[in-house]
């Protein structure tokens, strides 16, 4: 059996799959992202990243643009039950370019104070739990760096722990941004308190 490169091969395998499943579901996809779970399927993180640099296989908020190997999580959905309670709305795509997403969301800047954002694992018992997954591995914290929500959802599975989940984007040009990474806000962590989201409206987004 002959391998397959990320690159080429293996993309398009998992692009044929995702068509295939599309069509017994009736349904349709964006670089392998269900349109009609778009805000769930956002909800991905790369464990341990290997790129330096995004790749030019799809946009930011596509995990096929970040990894070339290691697990690419989802947030996952019960089959009774939807874990997932989303905030943001999915508004469509650029009709000249399915690489450009639309969003309704709620944008917060990436404060601290307000967000405490842990890379690492806990080191020590009592340290907090790590809850900033970011896609590229020389990701760089920058003051300017805002928060999208994108809703509530059981990330500890079979908990019943609701946090709150985001993602970390950059602003390319106004209201314009690119993907950096995925972050959840666990109800319990330290100098967290949820209902700081309420100071803040949904606003049209673009996500590249």
């Amino acid at each position: 059996m002959r391998s397959m490169t990320f690159s080429v091969d293996r993309l398009n395998a998992i692009l044929g799959i995702a068509d295939e499943v599309c069509t017994l579901w009736g349904d349709s996809h964006l670089f392998g992202l269900l349109r009609s779970d778009m805000i769930l399927q956002l909800a991905w993180n790369v464990e341990e990243p290997t790129r330096d640099v995004q790749s030019d296989r799809g946009p930011s908020w596509a995990w096929v643009a970040t990894t070339d190997s290691g697990w690419v999580k989802f947030i996952e959905e019960d089959t009774e039950d939807k874990i997932m309670k989303p905030d943001a709305c999915f508004a469509g795509v650029a009709d000249d370019d399915q690489q450009t997403l639309f969003l309704e969301a709620r944008l917060a800047e990436s404060d601290e104070a307000k967000f405490p954002m842990v890379l690492v694992e806990p080191l020590a018992e009592g340290d907090p739990d790590r809850n900033l997954y970011p896609d590229l591995k020389n990701y760089k914290r920058l003051a300017s760096d805002r928060l999208l929500l994108l809703g509530r959802a059981e990330v500890m599975y079979n908990t019943g722990v609701l946090s709150d989940v985001a993602l970390v984007v950059r602003e390319v040009e106004t209201g314009t941004y690119t993907r950096q990474g995925f972050v959840y806000f666990a109800p319990d962590l330290v100098g967290y308190d949820r209902s700081v989201w309420d100071n803040y409206t949904q606003q049209k987004v673009t996500l590249v």
